[in-house]
């Protein structure tokens, strides 16, 4: 795992890892994760239900899953709304939605 810093204007913390480690090593809530796995990735479709089982978005929170847009995640738990960006789509995901 490789954690980036950088000054903004908030407190963040950004982190670069394999997403399913971090996931099942993840100690804490977090505000934000964004994750991009390989678009052909085995399981994909079970990916934000996963994330979501382990409790890490905290209260008000979101989840960002990058994806291709042959993928609709729109009737999965969480689920709040797809941006489409030519071929990528980011699908968030609120816990408790």
């Amino acid at each position: 795992m490789r954690e980036l810093s950088k000054e903004w204007d908030m407190p963040i913390k950004v982190v670069q890892a394999d997403v399913l480690k971090f996931i099942r090593e993840a100690t804490r809530q977090w505000d934000y994760i964004f994750a991009d796995p390989p678009y052909d990735m085995a399981g994909i479709e079970s990916f934000p239900g996963f994330l979501l089982d382990y409790n890490l978005i905290g209260t008000g929170g979101f989840f960002v899953l990058e994806h291709a847009s042959t993928r609709s995640f729109e009737r999965t738990k969480g689920f709040l709304e797809a941006r489409h960006y030519g071929q990528s789509v980011f699908s968030f995901f609120g816990a408790g939605s």
